[in-house]
């Protein structure tokens, strides 16, 4: 059961890739296309680590090709089939996983310890500052801040997130 659900696994990883679905970006269902039992009774058993490991929100196991717009491959007991459509809950998770991916980063280059608590200063377009203001308090825990504030510093780190600029400074708080 386990080398199915790695190769389960593999093949979504693959089909993100090729239609060039980032893994941070959050995809809401996976669908296993299967007859085999044996994937069947792998899905169920391993549900949790194929959706941490392909950062997907459901898994349906389905015995034909779901509709919609899909990445799909596949694999030795069927097909997996990925659903393409990013809805806006998705979307602003995908743009929280790159910000806070940033912010770590940033953390580490300051030599900065978990413990460490900072100060968030960013800057950026009114619909990204929209979306990170309203996961204010998730952020602020994940990053360890004190505080974070909208504003404009002469020493920021510039980001490109989704096409779109992102300015970031972190002070120890």
């Amino acid at each position: 059961r386990m080398e199915l659900v790695k190769e389960a696994v593999s093949i979504a990883m693959l089909a993100r890739q090729k239609a060039n679905l980032k893994v941070r970006w959050p995809i809401r269902t996976l669908f296993m296309e299967t007859k085999s039992h044996e994937a069947i009774d792998a899905a169920n058993a391993f549900k949790d680590t194929i959706l941490s490991l392909t950062n997907v929100k459901e898994l349906k196991v389905v015995e034909a090709p779901p509709s919609g717009e899909m990445a799909s491959e596949p694999f030795s007991a069927g097909a997996i089939h990925l659903e393409k459509k990013i809805d806006q809950e998705l979307y602003e998770e995908g743009i929280m996983n790159e910000v806070k991916r940033r912010i770590q980063i940033m953390r580490k280059d300051a030599e900065l310890v978990e413990s460490d608590r900072i100060a968030l200063i960013i800057s950026a377009e009114k619909e990204l500052e929209s979306i990170l203001e309203r996961h204010k308090a998730p952020l602020m825990g994940i990053v360890n801040a004190a505080s974070i504030s909208f504003a404009v510093e002469k020493t920021m780190s510039e980001y490109e997130i989704d096409g779109r600029l992102v300015k970031i400074a972190i002070r120890k708080a």
